[in-house]
């Protein structure tokens, strides 16, 4: 059986030997150029971007800001209904009070409107730039 084992070894040895010389050498910038080449390929074979819609967004942000401005102004109406009684209801004071509670939400919604406006903008000429597609 160990006679058996060494010729097995000796041919395994032999046939390395044989093989050796035959190997091809890897160029040491090999690895560099295959991801390289990953790269690219994902660059063009990039899965097309499903574009939000704008009106998504925009009612999105609507709804968001309106709901908030509405838990405040029923928060402050029952507070003074409470604390006042309901002829304050109708006051001068109460009603500007509203009414700026509203300007300043409707204040924050186009403002926010217009900086993801302009944050599109930067990110399309970013992107235009560095040649890739925007994700958004």
């Amino acid at each position: 059986m160990n006679k058996e084992e060494n010729n097995i070894q000796n041919d395994d040895e032999q046939m390395r030997q044989l093989i050796r010389p035959t190997r091809l050498k890897v160029p040491k910038n090999l690895n560099y150029r295959i991801m390289q080449q990953i790269e690219t390929e994902k660059v063009f074979s990039a899965k097309p971007v499903v574009k939000k819609n704008k009106l998504e967004n925009t009612v999105k942000d609507l709804a968001a800001t309106t709901l908030i401005m509405n838990v405040m102004i029923a928060l402050l109406t029952i507070t003074a209904y409470i604390m006042y009684g309901k002829d304050y209801l109708l006051s001068s004071p109460f009603l500007s009070t509203i009414l700026i509670i509203i300007l300043v939400f409707t204040l924050f919604w186009l403002f926010s409107r217009l900086d993801a406006r302009l944050q599109k903008k930067q990110i399309n000429k970013a992107s235009r730039q560095n040649h890739v597609k925007p994700q958004g």
